[in-house]
Formats: structure tokens, C-alpha cells, sequence
């Protein structure tokens, strides 16, 4: 994923988030790659990272956003979103044709 193909936000359940990765987000992340916000429905992403740490820190807010309604404990969420993360991203990106599938 390049900055360009950045959307501009996503829905995910109710919730739409806005997604800001220029250099304003990266002063409020205060040296972290990505962050996720559920009361302000917004996502900062880091834009001085290449292209797949980028697409990866992305799925990994997103699914800290697919786990706000939950009520996780921040430290159980950040776990449980590193746990699954990066296999579940590898598989997706490996698999095109289930990613398809999937999504008919």
C-alpha cells in the first residue's frame, strides 16, 4: 500500500472512521506507527513507514476498531490485536482467490 491508496476512512459496524496519515497524525502518535480512537472515530497512521508496514499498521487499527464495542482492557486489546494480526493479514494478502470468494 502506498499514502496515495490510503482511503479516506472506513466503516466498520456502526462506526465510521476517518483515516489521517500525513504529518499531523504523526505528531499525535507521539512515536507510535498507528493509532486507533474510537470516541473520535479517527485512525492516525504513521506516513514515514514502507509500503507493507503501512498496509499492515492500518489493519491493525482496524481491527482495534473491531474490537472497541467489546470493552476490552486497552493491554488485552493490544494482545489480542498482535496475536492475530499479522497471520491473519499474511493469509489475506497470500490467498487472493478466498479473499474473493469471501467477498462475493
Amino acid at each position: 500500500m502506498i499514502i496515495d491508496d490510503m482511503p479516506a476512512g472506513v466503516q466498520v459496524g456502526p462506526t465510521y472512521y476517518t483515516i489521517h496519515c500525513d504529518e499531523l497524525a504523526l505528531l499525535a502518535l507521539r512515536g507510535l506507527l498507528g493509532q486507533a480512537h474510537e470516541r473520535e472515530q479517527s485512525i492516525e497512521i504513521d506516513p514515514h513507514q514502507g509500503p507493507d508496514m503501512l498496509a499492515e499498521t492500518l489493519f491493525h487499527e482496524v481491527l482495534h476498531c473491531v474490537l472497541f464495542p467489546v470493552g476490552l482492557d486497552d493491554h488485552v486489546d493490544e494482545k489480542v490485536v498482535r496475536v492475530i494480526c499479522s497471520s491473519l493479514f499474511d493469509t489475506m494478502r497470500r490467498n487472493p482467490a478466498l479473499m474473493e470468494a469471501l467477498l462475493k
